[in-house]
């Protein structure tokens, strides 16, 4: 990641909405895509610890 994401976003919004004001009977009143950075996300974040249940002999 290099941080081009916001600039990536920005341009991706820019074209969804001039194609929805190029066709907008193809949209109706559905909105355009949420745009927004996320921000910095783990992939693969710490588990946390769950109980673990005793199981009995009967």
């Amino acid at each position: 990641h290099t941080g081009q994401d916001k600039a990536i976003l920005a341009k991706r919004k820019e074209r969804i909405e001039a194609a929805k004001a190029a066709n907008p009977d193809r949209w109706g009143n559905r909105e355009v895509r949420n745009c927004t950075p996320v921000g910095p996300i783990t992939l693969n974040p710490e588990k946390q610890p769950t109980k673990q249940v005793e199981k009995r002999a009967a």
